[in-house]
């Protein structure tokens, strides 16, 4: 597969970061020019340009460092605002940014307290704590990074809430109405996959989805707005064209109220290029589209390309737009949820044993079980929060109630047979092989 000129300028800039924070010596960046010459030496007039774009990630890493002004001094007291208030199970997490600095902080506050968002308040006796100093991209995605302590608070006034932030709130304090029967864990789960609220996941949740490898069904992701994408849009009575036009300022609204996450903005953003694609008759190019939709979010925010949750996200959409064909086994369906799987497995194997020291090959059976029930209870999740208003709402609460036993069941089940599991894991991994050199047999005539 030929790679686009927007490949060229993304891995330009991303170069520009790297030199940025890790200072590469002068003959690294002349080998990285003189591959640019030899690549484009029929076209070289591109190559001052994508030297510009290097430049230029050089220039907003250093801009867009944060600074830690905060960190220097202890405050005697410190005025700022309330800019998101988090349910936690016992305490609530305050986002806090003083009025004078745009580097954010948190604190925690026992429940049923009367903060809300928009309050201005007032601290005293002040001190801030990097949550991690030596490494604040994993936390760039909110430019949360302080943990705030202080001696005593009070409440100064309140500023007007946007819109946004609104209806985010109210947003979140409807679903969590809507799913109140279904119970602690049930609800907190669905919270967690349909609006990004991950708070509130109990420890033993979090575990079981993270030992079967599939804890990327906890956090919104492509996978969920796929999901929604398809689901919606099959049951518009429309033209395709007119579905995707009509889904799409929905689409964006949800974005806004999940907020800044990679995985959303990439889905939304590679939505947005392929429509606008299909409009105009331009050729739909996913690839060109995943290439330009990363380098406008760099360009936005350059310190999340060393966020792990941009990293995953998008070198997961690479994998699947470069997937192999693989032997056909399995019912349309599954087949593409083992061919994805697997290949993930092994294609985030790297980055999964740098950032985790771990590879998890009971997702390839846990996956195969688990996703098509997730399937059905975000859509369930979602119809129930559109009608929670009719009689029907009930009747599906009971049934996402009843899908949820089974997922959670299912999977603690694969987990506590470990041995079984990997052995069935191994089996379907292998299983393709065998037909594959079966096939190959039967048409030698042996």
């Amino acid at each position: 597969m030929k790679l686009p000129f927007s490949f060229y300028v993304l891995l330009s800039y991303i170069v520009g970061l790297f030199i940025g924070r890790y200072h590469f010596d002068i003959i690294l960046i002349s080998l990285f020019i003189l591959t640019l010459l030899i690549i484009f030496r029929k076209n070289l007039f591109l190559v001052p340009f994508l030297i510009l774009v290097l430049i230029l990630g050089v220039v907003l890493y250093n801009a867009n460092l944060p600074k830690f002004q905060l960190f220097e001094k202890k405050w005697k007291s410190l005025e700022g605002i309330v800019e998101e208030k988090i349910l936690r199970k016992d305490v609530d997490q305050i986002i806090f940014r003083p009025y004078f600095s745009k580097e954010r902080g948190f604190f925690y506050l026992k429940g049923n307290n009367n903060i809300k968002e928009g309050d201005i308040l007032y601290l005293e006796n002040v001190s801030f704590y990097p949550i991690n100093f030596s490494n604040p991209y994993n936390f760039w995605d909110d430019n949360i990074l302080f943990e705030i302590k202080f001696g005593s608070i009070s409440k100064k006034g309140r500023e007007r809430v946007n819109f946004i932030s609104n209806l985010r709130k109210k947003t979140k304090e409807h679903i969590k109405n809507v799913f109140s029967t279904l119970g602690y864990d049930k609800s907190s789960f669905i919270q967690a996959i349909t609006i990004g609220d991950t708070g509130e996941l109990s420890k033993e949740i979090r575990m079981l989805f993270s030992e079967t490898g599939t804890a990327h069904l906890l956090a919104i992701s492509g996978l969920h707005i796929s999901m929604l994408i398809g689901g919606i849009i099959s049951i518009f009575p429309f033209r395709k064209i007119i579905s995707k036009i009509v889904f799409f300022p929905l689409l964006l609204l949800y974005g806004l109220i999940l907020g800044d996450k990679p995985p959303i903005w990439r889905v939304i953003g590679i939505y947005i290029y392929l429509l606008i694609a299909f409009i105009f008759r331009r050729e739909e190019d996913s690839l060109n589209a995943l290439f330009w939709v990363a380098f406008i979010n760099l360009l936005i925010s350059p310190l999340k390309f060393f966020n792990l949750s941009f990293q995953l996200s998008y070198m997961a959409m690479l994998g699947l737009l470069f997937k192999p064909n693989f032997e056909k086994f399995l019912p349309d369906f599954w087949q593409g949820i083992w061919e994805s799987s697997f290949w993930l497995f092994i294609f985030l194997a790297p980055l999964n044993i740098f950032y985790f020291k771990k590879l998890y090959p009971l997702s390839i059976v846990s996956n195969l079980f688990a996703i098509p029930l997730f399937y059905l209870i975000l859509l369930i999740a979602f119809v129930s929060i559109l009608l929670s208003f009719l009689p029907i709402s009930f009747l599906l609460t009971k049934i996402l109630s009843l899908l949820l036993d089974i997922l959670f069941l299912g999977l603690q089940i694969i987990i506590s047979h470990y041995k079984i599991s990997l052995i069935i894991s191994i089996f379907i991994i292998i299983l393709p092989l065998f037909l594959k050199k079966r096939r190959d047999y039967e048409l030698l005539g042996i």
